[in-house]
């Protein structure tokens, strides 16, 4: 499988900001919304339905635009890594590249 990295950091950019939530809704469907703060309202994105709906809004609000920005970093951190580990040239930047990114996660 090929990802195109640059079109998803593309789709992710031009998205709606993170972070996203699953939420149950009154009638059993699961919706995907965008909590509000105390200046704005909760943004419904997605409403979920079939058998599997808990677990799909689940993941699509996992996979909110700021955590796939942070993923396609990391693969392109490792990326650079691995290309300079066989051209034998800036596996440091690499390794700076990619613990950078990986920090980036935990926050």
């Amino acid at each position: 499988m090929t990802v195109d990295l640059a079109a998803l950091a593309k789709l992710a950019s031009e998205a709606t900001p993170g972070p996203w939530e699953a939420d149950m809704a009154r009638n059993g469907h699961w919706d995907v919304v965008i909590p509000g703060d105390k200046d704005t309202d909760e943004m419904w994105m997605a409403t979920l339905r079939g058998p599997q709906r808990e677990a799909d809004a689940a993941y699509i609000a996992a996979a909110s635009p700021d955590v796939v920005l942070a993923l396609v970093r990391v693969a392109l951190a490792a990326k650079v890594h691995a290309d300079a580990t066989h051209a034998g040239a800036e596996v440091y930047r690499g390794l700076n590249d990619l613990r950078d990114a990986l920090a980036d996660l935990d926050r």
